[in-house]
């Protein structure tokens, strides 16, 4: 999927790819981390309710086979809806604070063989969807006589270019008189179709998960995060936004995982965690011995939260996955991250031995695609590598190794 980004954040103009590996390489305060939010923002789930109550004109989506681009209005609609309240929550600001280098206006589009989504940021906030192919979706209402009356759920499959959307609404008496709410039926609906519909058109890149730079901060930001659970009413600036969400994404995996064991490898060791509770682990060595927490390697504390994480997204967007490890550790986190299934990632990172070592992964496996960018001064350089997995020079990187041999020998 090709992206074009326009005086947006730090980025002047931005043109890549995304394959099924991107790895962004760069100085610190290039845009890697403003790169990374952003995909996230728009890339992590469905449309919010609040957003969906507050859409005036949610169509009648009637049981059958229907055709979603006789709906692209209404997709436009609540498109431009969701993706503003999305960028502002994650990045803690008005988007139009996001418009920079002194234009009244900004744009991201998102290009595949599906179509174009078009995101245009002035003063106005507008998404404007064309589609180049027919998009079906198969919607079944399902009555469950096991489900307790009031109770809706959905569940929606997706397969090229036709998804299967079943709506369940309970019927089974309970005491207080309730009966079906046909609002929220239609409501369900209709967000169960533009979630097929981005899960479409952003095939392999819907949901994303999330890792921070900041995750390390985490614990610090926990208080915060608890903060905004409990108190409606507290400041954006009490925290990160986006430590906020990666705990919220942490905290949900691991309730949805608890109680489950998984194996974790990195180089010649191997090791056991067991989700007893939420942010509640329990570490063992293959042999079964019980591993302290306290004992737990810098290499598997990075590695556990981003298997946790992993488990539910399809999209993994890692931001610096070397952090605070030696160029040996750095090594099993690429070959770590090079062996998950079935799995899209987007990694920003300051190292060149982490990237070498993506690159090997990725020629002897072949099948997948990777591409390498230089972010650095509001613009993006793609980075070409040999068939053998030998990358090109960086010039952030290669440009202080130079000024470093300078200064010992001399010009």
């Amino acid at each position: 999927m090709k992206v074009s980004i326009e005086n947006l954040g730090p980025i002047k103009g931005a043109d890549l790819e995304l394959g099924d590996v991107t790895i962004v390489i760069g100085p610190n305060a290039s845009g890697k981390s403003f790169l990374s939010t952003l995909f996230f923002s728009l890339f992590k789930n469905n449309v919010p309710p609040k957003i969906l109550r507050g859409y005036k004109k949610i169509p009648e989506i009637k049981q059958g086979e229907i055709n979603i681009n006789s709906l692209i209005t209404d997709v436009e609609g609540i498109l431009s809806l969701a993706f503003k309240y999305s960028l502002e929550r994650t990045f803690g600001t008005k988007y139009k604070n996001l418009i920079t280098f002194n234009e009244k206006s900004s744009k991201i589009l998102f290009s595949n063989d599906m179509g174009e989504i078009l995101i245009e940021m002035g003063e106005d906030f507008r998404v404007k969807v064309t589609l180049n192919k027919e998009l079906h979706a198969v919607i079944n209402y399902i009555e469950d006589d096991k489900l307790p009356i009031g109770q809706i759920a959905s569940n929606v499959k997706v397969k090229d270019s036709i998804s299967s959307i079943s709506i369940i609404y309970g019927s089974q008496p309970i005491d207080i008189p309730l009966k079906v709410d046909e609002n929220l039926l239609k409501l369900l609906a209709f967000d169960s179709l533009i979630d097929a519909f981005l899960a479409q058109f952003f095939h392999g890149y819907f949901p994303a998960v999330f890792l921070p730079t900041e995750r390390n901060l985490a614990i610090s930001n926990f208080i915060g995060y608890l903060s905004r659970s409990l108190i409606t009413k507290i400041p954006n600036n009490v925290d990160k936004p986006s430590v906020r969400l990666y705990l919220n994404m942490l905290l949900q995996s691991m309730l949805a995982l608890r109680g489950k064991k998984f194996e974790i490898k990195l180089g010649n060791d191997e090791i056991i965690y067991e989700i007893k509770e939420p942010f509640l682990l329990e570490i063992y060595n293959k042999d079964g011995s019980k591993i302290p927490i306290s004992l737990l390697s810098s290499g598997y504390s990075q590695v556990i939260p981003l298997d946790i994480l992993v488990k539910r997204g399809r999209f993994v967007i890692i931001e610096e996955p070397e952090l605070n490890l030696h160029a040996g550790a750095q090594v099993d986190i690429a070959n770590y991250l090079s062996s998950l299934k079935n799995k899209k990632m987007f990694i920003t990172t300051h190292s060149d031995i982490f990237t070498i070592q993506m690159a090997i992964n990725h020629v002897k496996k072949k099948e997948e695609t990777l591409n390498i960018y230089l972010l650095n001064k509001g613009t993006v350089q793609k980075i070409e590598y040999t068939e053998k997995g030998d990358v090109e020079e960086i010039p952030t990187i290669t440009d202080v190794i130079r000024n470093q041999v300078k200064e010992i020998y001399g010009e």
